[in-house]
């Protein structure tokens, strides 16, 4: 039996919690949560039975994890990460992996160092229609790459900046590149390849907030293509999008939805039996965004973990992404392109 802890009972608490409440697998376990709120202990509403505590010491101590999944804000990962290698767990970590590439950098070390797996959550990787779009790239079913964009245009208003303090604020949230266009950002660097450099600009339009809301920055990846982020908080009535663009000597394809969840165009120059089938299927899926790519995320952790066939992340593959978002603020703050 693989045991499982939570430090951090959040606002995304509730997806990873939704696996250990549906999983069919019958070698895991979730015993213990932790977070120093005791009104989010108190709020917690669970068909499982899990010890719940305020000191991240006394649940390592008292319930011996084998796994700990650190759900607290950016800003606090690496530090969390340090007390609970003092205890040589395996970790799961939600995005990003740390606010600081050199923090990232030693995470991933004493992992290592410790015969433990730290996984990253990246649950966007497993929507069905980024997995298409993934496929065709490795195809080489576009040709030269040229143009490869994501947009962020999503509503968060002060109200939901003032629900914690430590939203919007440069140490523990890091700004809207680290926090809401992370998996994004990750997308891009994953589907197109190495960035060469990078340039960005960023304002603060409408919140009392330290970070900004709006944010963008233009890519020169490695293999010549032009990349584009595109990121606000500051859409107005609602969300519009989530979505990753690619454009090819050969093709086209768009998917978008709130979090890169529905192909939108499918265009190739030669078009094979299969395209139709792509665009029917995958025109939307999943419905619940957050829920399923948590599902396929866990699966693959359990089974690397079990040593079985997984294609798991694990930290030292998503340290490009925290290379490359660094390097965007610093882009930001110097004022000039930063060459990687």
């Amino acid at each position: 039996m693989i045991k499982f802890s939570v430090v951090g009972c959040g606002r995304i608490f509730k997806k990873h919690l939704n696996f250990f409440e549906t999983t069919k697998i019958n070698s895991v376990e979730l015993i213990s949560v932790c977070d120093t709120n005791p009104r989010a202990l108190t709020n917690i509403k669970s068909s499982l039975n899990f010890k719940k505590f305020q000191s991240l010491v006394s649940m390592l101590k008292e319930t011996s994890p084998d796994v700990v999944i650190i759900l607290t804000h950016s800003g606090s990962h690496y530090e969390i990460f340090k007390i609970i290698e003092k205890y040589k767990k395996h970790t799961i970590i939600e995005k990003p992996l740390a606010l600081k590439f050199d923090h990232a950098k030693k995470m991933i070390n004493i992992s290592k160092k410790n015969k433990k797996l730290l996984f990253v959550v990246k649950q966007n990787r497993y929507n069905l229609p980024v997995v298409k779009l993934k496929q065709a790239i490795d195809k080489n079913r576009f040709g030269k790459l040229i143009l490869a964009t994501t947009r962020v245009r999503w509503k968060r208003d002060q109200k939901y900046f003032d629900l914690a303090d430590w939203r919007g604020t440069k140490k523990n949230d890091g700004g809207i590149f680290w926090n809401q266009a992370s998996h994004h950002i990750d997308l891009l660097i994953w589907l197109v390849g190495p960035v060469k450099s990078v340039i960005a600009k960023s304002t603060k339009s409408l919140l009392k907030i330290e970070t900004e809301d709006t944010a963008s920055c233009i890519i020169n990846f490695q293999n010549g293509a032009m990349g584009i982020v595109e990121a606000t908080t500051a859409a107005k009535p609602k969300d519009l999008e989530g979505s990753i663009s690619v454009i090819g000597e050969k093709g086209t394809v768009i998917v978008g939805g709130f979090a890169v969840n529905k192909i939108e165009v499918w265009n190739f120059v030669k078009m094979s039996k299969n395209d139709n089938d792509v665009m029917n299927k995958y025109n939307l899926n999943p419905d619940n965004v957050y829920g399923f790519g948590h599902q396929l995320m866990y699966e693959d952790i359990v089974n690397k973990l079990l040593n079985k066939k997984s294609n798991a992340l694990e930290g030292d593959k998503v340290l490009d992404s925290v290379k490359i978002i660094e390097a965007m603020y610093k882009s930001i703050k110097l004022k000039k392109e930063i060459f990687i």
